[in-house]
Order: structure tokens, then C-alpha cells, then sequence
């Protein structure tokens, strides 16, 4: 989005992009061999400093790379996704470094797809839910849908190259209708067991705007199966905003009119997340998890979601946060007068079955006034 030249020479003038927060990106012309780049690369993290001092504020650094290379078939939008899974492989590796070519085959897998699209059409794929605890009263009020494949025999492969082949071969737009639909069907039975104002968060990409009507299709689910609209929720990235403005304010208007909730989602890690909050009706922030692993000793951070929370409930929005795996932070959190949490302090996500029993063993307890 934004460029810099690192350099004056006309003949030689490579140019850094600012992808978002944090992540930056450069094209290298240059034809060399995988292994002696991220030789290279992994010398370069090596000689970063690892902490850097802006007005008396140390902040602590870490760097991972990730290489995408491209070939004649990629388009770019292709060759950028393929570099963000390498960068999200390297942060589990020692040095740091890693290449999407270990998963070159996988992105256009025709014959995976046809599995996948096989999954979708015969309920073979599943809804897993990790709990949204309330702040106030410490008890489950809602969950998270993510998405799972739990055949053995596609273990390996993570739900984020799973999307990102269903986006590539046509069948995105079946896989978030599917997701959609079990999500109702969950809601609808946790409701007739007991649990009347249990909310389930779905999320929504930029891929699954393009969607026709898809507003209409969400509203005849809901009919299908008689679920409340103003027990589902949405979450929206930041991508979407900046790929589709005008059709996302049209089906954020829309979702809202019905009695949807709309999240935005992974807030405060976008370049202009602030202008959202003018422009579309949002009932509700989602603070990234990044914030949150080290709030308890990070001043900065504690500012940012501090900040966060009083603004939004004085614009009338409620706030959830992720990522919570400690006591502390979950003290924290409600000293600082957030509405939600999820994390793995409360819960993992667990299969429809499983979390059903995590719901009748918390509403028979009093929740979290010491840790689980």
C-alpha cells in the first residue's frame, strides 16, 4: 500500500511495502537458489537488534521471514496469500525462516478440492467452539465457530490453506454456506437444551462477500431452521474492509437490519481500523490476541486495550478479547472493565458434542473466581 525507496540509485532501487501492522514486504528480481536465500535471510535476523528504545520505552523484537516464490500460473493476490502461511510456518521454526515451495502443491490441489467439496455435500466436516466468557458474571455466554476437517487423513493440512484452496478452485462460497447453516443448526439446539441467550460468532472473509445475495441467503437459513438473528454473530477482518468497501457498508446495513450482530474482528492491528467505526454498524469490537499474551507486564499494551475498551463502550459497542491463557490477564481484563473473553485459560475449542458437556459442567459451578 505504501512504498519507501531504500535506495537512490535508479539502477539498483528495491522498495519495502507496508503490508499492516507489523508485517512488511519486498519483491526480489533476483534468480537465486531457496536454500542460500534463507541462509542469508536467516544472517540477516540474526544481525536485527533485538530491542529498540523510542522515548524510554524498550520494546522487546522478534523477526520471522517468510518466502513465497512465484511461477507463471501465480497471480499475485495467489503469491501474497502463499507468503503469509510461510511467514506463519516460520514462527514455529528455530531459524525463523520458511518457504511456501513446501506448499506448492497443495494451494491448486484439484483432486483435495474434490474431496473437500465431497466433505461439504456429506456433512463430513465439523464445527468446533471455544467459549466467550462474560466479564461481569463469569459465565459462558456465547462461542466462536471454527471450522475443522476431522478425517485422519487431511490432519496435516490447517484450516488456513484449506480456505485458501476453496478460494482458488470455486468452492469458498459452498464452505462459508455450510459453516453458516451448522452454526444455525447448533444455535437452534443449545437454545431448545437450555441455554436461551447463547450467542455463536461466525467468521466472514473478503472472499465471501463476492457471495450473490448473500445477505438473503443468510436471512432464509435463520427461516429454515427458526434461529434467532440476534443470537448470530459475524466477524469481519480488516481485508475485507479494504478489498470491498462499498459492498461491505450494503451487507453490514443489511446483517444489521436483520438483527445480526456485526464483530470487527482483530481490532487494532489494521492501518485505519478507527474510520470503521464511523461508517458501518458495528454492535461490537474484537481485540487481537497479540495484545493480549504479555498484558500484564507490557505497559503499552495495557494503554492500547485500555484505550480500546472506553472508547468503544462510549460509541455504545461491547468488546471481546482473545487469547487469554492466564489468571492474571482474566483479573486484569475485568479491573479494566472489558465485557468478554475467550482463551485457553477457559477453554480450547471443542467439538459440538464436547461442548455441550464444557456448558452443563460451568453452569454447575461458579466460574473463575479462582482459576479452572
Amino acid at each position: 500500500r505504501e512504498f519507501a525507496n531504500l535506495e537512490t540509485d535508479l539502477n539498483n532501487s528495491p522498495r519495502l511495502a507496508d503490508l499492516n501492522s507489523g508485517v512488511f514486504a519486498c519483491i526480489s528480481t533476483k534468480n537465486q537458489n531457496q536454500d542460500t536465500l534463507k541462509t542469508l535471510l536467516t544472517k540477516v535476523i540474526s544481525n536485527l537488534p533485538k530491542q529498540y528504545e523510542i522515548k524510554g520505552l524498550s520494546l522487546q523484537l522478534n523477526y520471522t521471514i517468510g518466502i513465497s516464490s512465484a511461477n507463471q500460473s501465480n497471480d499475485f493476490e495467489y503469491w501474497l496469500k502463499r507468503g503469509y502461511l510461510a511467514l506463519k510456518d516460520a514462527k514455529g521454526r528455530a531459524d525463523r525462516v520458511a518457504s511456501s515451495a513446501i506448499n506448492n502443491s497443495l494451494i491448486m490441489d484439484v483432486g483435495l478440492a474434490a474431496h473437500l467439496q465431497k466433505a461439504i455435500k456429506t456433512n463430513q466436516l465439523a464445527l468446533y467452539y471455544q467459549p466467550q466468557i462474560s466479564l461481569v458474571n463469569n459465565q459462558v455466554i456465547g462461542a466462536e465457530a471454527l471450522l475443522r476437517w476431522p478425517d485422519p487423513t487431511y490432519k496435516n493440512i490447517s484450516i488456513e490453506e484449506l480456505v485458501i484452496l476453496a478460494e482458488h478452485t470455486g468452492i469458498i462460497n459452498e464452505l462459508t454456506l455450510w459453516v453458516i447453516e451448522q452454526a444455525c443448526k447448533d444455535l437452534v439446539e443449545l437454545i431448545n437444551s437450555g441455554h436461551k441467550e447463547h450467542t455463536i460468532s461466525v467468521n466472514l472473509s473478503a472472499k465471501n462477500l463476492a457471495i450473490n445475495n448473500l445477505a438473503e441467503k443468510i436471512e432464509n437459513i435463520l427461516i429454515k431452521h427458526q434461529a434467532p438473528a440476534h443470537l448470530l454473530k459475524f466477524e469481519l477482518t480488516e481485508s475485507a474492509f479494504v478489498e470491498s468497501q462499498d459492498v461491505l457498508i450494503k451487507l453490514v446495513d443489511e446483517l444489521s437490519a436483520l438483527g445480526i450482530k456485526v464483530v470487527l474482528d482483530d481490532f487494532g492491528t489494521g492501518y485505519a481500523s478507527l474510520s470503521y467505526l464511523v461508517n458501518y454498524h458495528f454492535s461490537e469490537l474484537k481485540i487481537d490476541k497479540s495484545f493480549i499474551f504479555d498484558l500484564v507486564n507490557n505497559p503499552a499494551h495495557q494503554v492500547i486495550v485500555q484505550t480500546s475498551i472506553d472508547m468503544a463502550h462510549q460509541l455504545n459497542l461491547s468488546i471481546t478479547v482473545e487469547g487469554v491463557e492466564t489468571q492474571e490477564i482474566h483479573q486484569l481484563l475485568k479491573q479494566m472493565n472489558a465485557d468478554r473473553a475467550q482463551g485457553y485459560l477457559y477453554a480450547k475449542a471443542l467439538p459440538y458434542p464436547e461442548y455441550v458437556n464444557f456448558l452443563k459442567s460451568q453452569y454447575s459451578l461458579k466460574m473463575l473466581d479462582s482459576p479452572f
